[in-house]
């Protein structure tokens, strides 16, 4: 049963080689956690390498380091609101004095 785990531990870093997607050399990592087996020493030699881009200050993030690739999030600015989150309440019967902001 082992040489089923590291074959999938082998064949999704073979896909980071491939891709060059750090998420996929993370998983790596996941995997042998997950099966309880040791980092082979080619996974934590590519994972030390892009540690160390980070601590050396050579990317300044960790995305960069492992070279993770994702969509960037969206922000929400006030345009992409809908209308009615822009309106302000209308308070019926309340002086103004009695809102409290």
């Amino acid at each position: 049963m082992s040489e089923v785990f590291e074959n999938d531990v082998n064949d999704v870093f073979d896909e980071y080689m491939l891709s060059g997607n750090g998420e996929k050399l993370l998983d790596a990592i996941r995997r042998c956690g997950q099966y309880g087996m040791p980092i082979p020493n080619l996974i934590h030699r590519e994972f030390s390498d892009c540690l160390e881009k980070y601590v050396s200050g050579e990317s300044r993030t960790l995305d960069d380091a492992f070279s993770v690739k994702r969509k960037k999030a969206g922000t929400r600015t006030p345009k992409s609101l809908p209308a009615n989150k822009l309106a302000p309440k209308k308070y019926l019967g309340l002086a103004p004095y009695a809102l409290k902001l």
